[in-house]
């Protein structure tokens, strides 16, 4: 998602402007495992994959849509020689008024754009291709021929659309050309035509498209597994949130984050940008938070923004920051060094106390 929306401009260029209106993009990987677990109950990341799939399409809605939009502003300009009335016409871009040169480009070469293009007759031009004319308002530039003296037009304005052109009908307007060293002013709504993309990502939220996905009961086991956001779940960044990920490592913040998590905890490399830090509750196991790390990064993170596939862990009585699957092992290895110390004092018989005799010399 995060790379389709980046490589935009290059998928769709041309345009003056790209506007973003981008929801957060992330998963509480606390939240997806509880729902998985609630639904699918044992899982490996290959029998869930596409349902994670379904599941992020469902959740997020990627629009685009390229506009143009006109900004209108007035401004005083000198005007030199007033042409007289003359009669105004109108015209689109369409093959009623264009024929076949319908949808291309002006006599001129320039894309015809409304409140700018006017045209003149190709053969009795009342004035020269590229003159810039006042005329009710507006300055108009002179970018296009056409075959209508005989009618009485001395100007044919352009619209973006036939209807708009039509209702135009035949219009007395006085006309000038425009001349900054001109004697007098007037004042003209200059039109200036930007082509926008827009491009709009909606998050409708994790929590109302996981319900839609399970029955009653499975809703209720995953409640049960805290995905009502009362497992503290932490990011771990700076105050920027660009490549923040190192804070992790700053002198004493693991025992920090102990403390607030009140014991050991899971860490998840999210991204350069941050660490996702989750309390060992024991609720959860080192491979599910792998696999749930590894599909994440290969759907949801830019290339460039990864670290690792790795989950790691945070002993807080040890004070080790290990692999989780490390700690596992180690885990493993006090339980047996344990039960082997039980049995070697079970199999060790009982001694008899000794007593010592009471000798008394006569």
């Amino acid at each position: 998602m995060n790379r389709q929306i980046n490589n935009m401009e290059s998928t769709h260029p041309g345009y003056d402007e790209y506007n973003y209106q981008i929801d957060e993009i992330g998963h509480n990987p606390y939240h997806l495992i509880s729902y998985l677990t609630a639904k699918y109950g044992v899982w490996t990341i290959d029998d869930v994959r596409d349902d994670l799939q379904d599941l992020f399409e469902q959740q997020y809605s990627l629009t685009t849509q390229g506009t143009h939009v006109n900004d209108v502003t007035t401004r005083t300009v000198r005007v030199g020689e007033s042409l007289g009335n003359v009669v105004t016409s109108g015209y689109c871009n369409c093959s009623i008024c264009c024929g076949r040169w319908a949808g291309g480009a002006t006599a001129s070469g320039a894309m015809p754009r409304a409140n700018h293009t006017i045209a003149v007759d190709a053969h009795n031009p009342i004035v020269p291709m590229g003159t810039k004319i006042i005329m009710n308002g507006v300055e108009y530039t002179v970018e296009d021929t056409g075959n209508f003296a005989r009618y009485g037009v001395a100007f044919d304005v352009y619209y973006d659309s036939h209807s708009a052109a039509s209702n135009h009908g035949h219009q007395t307007w006085e006309a000038f050309i425009a001349d900054d060293n001109g004697s007098r002013e007037v004042e003209v709504q200059v039109v200036e035509t930007r082509s926008v993309f827009n491009v709009t990502l909606t998050n409708g939220g994790f929590d109302a498209v996981a319900r839609a996905n399970l029955d009653e009961e499975q809703q209720m086991m995953m409640d049960s597994m805290g995905i009502d956001d009362s497992n503290p779940m932490t990011v771990v960044s700076n105050d920027q949130s660009i490549n923040g990920a190192a804070v992790m490592f700053y002198p004493g913040q693991m025992d920090k984050i102990a403390e607030q998590m009140q014991g050991d905890y899971f860490v998840l490399p999210s991204s350069v940008h941050e660490m996702l830090v989750i309390p060992d509750t024991g609720d959860f196991q080192h491979e599910e938070l792998k696999a749930m790390v590894t599909e994440i990064n290969a759907t949801q993170v830019e290339p460039k923004d990864r670290l690792t596939d790795e989950v790691y862990h945070y002993d807080s009585k040890d004070r080790v920051f290990e692999k989780a699957d490390k700690f596992a092992d180690r885990q493993k290895m006090k339980a047996a060094e344990h039960d082997m110390g039980k049995d070697a004092a079970k199999a060790q018989p009982a001694q008899k106390p000794k007593h010592k005799s009471n000798d008394m010399s006569l």
